[in-house]
């Protein structure tokens, strides 16, 4: 097992998951205070050279994605982090927010900063709402440090009403506004598809979990690191 590369998993019993400053002891939020020195598109930029990709299945140049969102016109932006994990047989979104919640919500903050989005929803199963407190008291946390607020990113961590499987963004953006989610025959783009089509126009870029979480710490090859 000594060769075994843990890099999703790295912070897993390093930090008390309940305590910012656990978190703040291992190097947390240093890659934030690094990206807020630089401009999204730059962020995009070294998400790009360092060949990060999403983990959703098709693995879509993360650079590229966050520069679209960015390049997206309008006034408001959000993040929505996809925590449903509707997939059968799968846990792993469980255990990131179970074990290393401040990382995700960092991964969060930057690409909020990075394609100018002002609020956040992290979209949670109804089957993980013992894990919501612990979010909210994250996000709490994040807010009286500063991390979070009227200058950064707004989250919110949204249990979503009925419970359906979700399949992708656009079933996740229609699991967030309310009434019962249905099947429609076109999809728009991602990232140009309003969160709340009659509510207001609030462009989304959609962020998986397992995409988000690694971020501050950059992709694990050699030579290559990142933000940090």
């Amino acid at each position: 097992m000594s060769k075994t590369v843990c890099f999703i998993t790295r912070n897993f019993g390093k930090y008390d998951p309940d305590s910012l400053k656990g978190y703040e002891s291992i190097g947390g939020f240093r890659a934030l205070r690094k990206a807020l020195t630089m401009e999204g598109c730059d962020i995009a930029d070294v998400l790009a050279a360092n060949g990060v990709q999403g983990r959703g299945g098709a693995a879509y140049d993360m650079g590229k994605k966050w520069r679209q969102a960015r390049e997206v016109p309008g006034a408001h932006k959000c993040v929505v982090c996809n925590a449903d994990e509707g997939e059968p047989g799968t846990f792993k979104d469980r255990e990131l927010l179970t074990h290393d919640p401040f990382q995700l919500l960092e991964g969060m903050i930057i690409a909020g900063w990075a394609v100018g989005a002002d609020n956040g929803y992290i979209y949670l199963r109804e089957e993980y709402s013992h894990l919501r407190p612990r979010l909210l008291s994250a996000i709490a946390q994040c807010e009286a440090a500063g991390y979070l607020g009227r200058e950064h990113l707004g989250l919110r961590a949204e249990l979503p009403h009925p419970p359906l499987l979700r399949r992708g963004g656009l079933c996740l953006r229609r699991g967030l506004r309310p009434g019962r989610v249905h099947r429609r025959p076109r999809r728009p783009a991602p990232d140009e598809a309003p969160l709340y089509q009659a509510v207001r126009r609030v462009p989304p870029a959609h962020l998986r979990q397992q995409r988000g979480v690694p971020l501050p710490g950059g992709p694990p090859a050699a030579g290559r690191r990142g933000l940090l």
